[in-house]
């Protein structure tokens, strides 16, 4: 089954730089913009402390200073979940910020090799629920359903009882896609949702991207990092697609983010950032990027605590390590030979590479 998914994945990476362009427009960010995509990127790093996401109680804390912001507000935790399911896992929580009124939902990504591994399946069903001629990444889109009755409820019920709060979903990979499908659905029934994604997959077609684009039920801040590999997949040669507009990081990899650091890329499916060639001719792009960076060095200040434990592979799979190894030299910006464009750069990587 694995080495199956990854044969998939090879042929999907090969096939990454030839996605055709896309209408571009490029626009800069103002200094509260940055502030705010700095915050919600501590609030994506807090579903990532398992205190946050199964415990009693009610406080927000984050481990090594990763959620500073976040925890100086006055916040009650309303719903914390963890689930398990055939794609590893769905986890997350909602939170109410008193200090602002702000009613937040955040999404976990990636923990475990099933996480993963779901991630790599690049299947699209039909979601005409979502809109019409949409179609899902079915991993994702389970993996949604198995929180969506017990959230929804209670987002519903807050919403209620917080009169006044905005309502804003958020998320890291994994977590971002969730929080995209979560903002769509929410926003379908009628609910304003403020969405901010930090290194997201593409979640479906065309349709499902320019649905997202126009709903106008609250912003979109889709960020993304240099040339991170996870916006990228599942490859547009496979139907899939992301909405517009993304933020794109351009400062390098360690380096303080400033706002004039972050492009802000209009239409669907661009390729003047993170998907493009200018991922290559920028002048402050590396392309080799250190496997294992905290992402706290590429996504502000988004990353796991020191505790979390990386997933290990299975160990009934020797092939499966060979198979990663390809994969990570594997280049997709720059035809040298000597460039290393690693699947993992925008986590820590899922499996040690030898």
């Amino acid at each position: 089954m694995f080495s199956g998914r990854f044969g998939v994945l090879l042929t999907a990476l090969a096939a990454l730089g030839a996605a055709a362009p896309a209408p571009l427009d490029v626009r800069s960010v103002s200094t509260s913009t940055l502030d705010e995509l700095q915050l919600f990127a501590q609030w994506s790093a807090a579903a990532y402390c398992s205190n946050n996401i199964d415990s009693d109680d009610s406080n927000l804390t984050c481990t090594a200073n990763a959620c500073p912001s976040v925890e100086e507000a006055s916040t009650t935790m309303l719903l914390e979940f963890d689930l398990t399911n055939d794609f590893g896992g769905t986890a997350g929580f909602l939170a109410a910020d008193n200090t602002n009124k702000r009613l937040v939902v955040a999404f976990r990504g990636s923990s475990t090799i099933e996480n993963w591994v779901a991630n790599l399946d690049f299947i699209l069903e039909d979601n005409d629920d979502l809109c019409t001629g949409c179609k899902v990444h079915t991993g994702f889109w389970k993996a949604w359903e198995s929180a969506a009755d017990d959230l929804t409820s209670k987002i519903k019920s807050a919403m209620s009882t917080y009169s006044g709060y905005t309502l804003y979903f958020t998320g890291h990979s994994l977590g971002g896609a969730l929080a995209t499908l979560g903002a769509t659905v929410l926003r379908n029934d009628g609910y304003s949702v403020e969405l901010y994604t930090y290194g997201c997959p593409r979640i479906g077609n065309y349709a499902l991207a320019e649905h997202i684009t126009s709903q106008g039920s609250g912003a979109n801040f889709r960020v993304t990092h240099l040339n991170d590999i996870v916006p990228r997949v599942p490859p547009m040669d496979f139907g899939f697609s992301q909405p517009s507009p993304e933020y794109w990081i351009t400062s390098g990899t360690g380096a303080s983010v400033t706002a004039s650091d972050i492009e802000v890329i209009e239409g669907i499916n661009s390729t003047a950032g993170n998907a493009g060639e200018a991922t290559l001719l920028h002048p402050r792009v590396s392309t080799t990027i250190a496997f294992g960076a905290s992402v706290v060095l590429l996504y502000y200040s988004i990353r796991r605590p020191t505790f979390h434990p990386h997933p290990a592979p299975p160990q009934n799979l020797p092939e499966f390590g060979q198979l990663i190894r390809t994969a990570a030299r594997i280049d997709l910006t720059d035809p040298r030979p000597s460039a290393i464009a690693h699947p993992c750069s925008h986590v820590p990587c899922p499996v040690t590479l030898i």
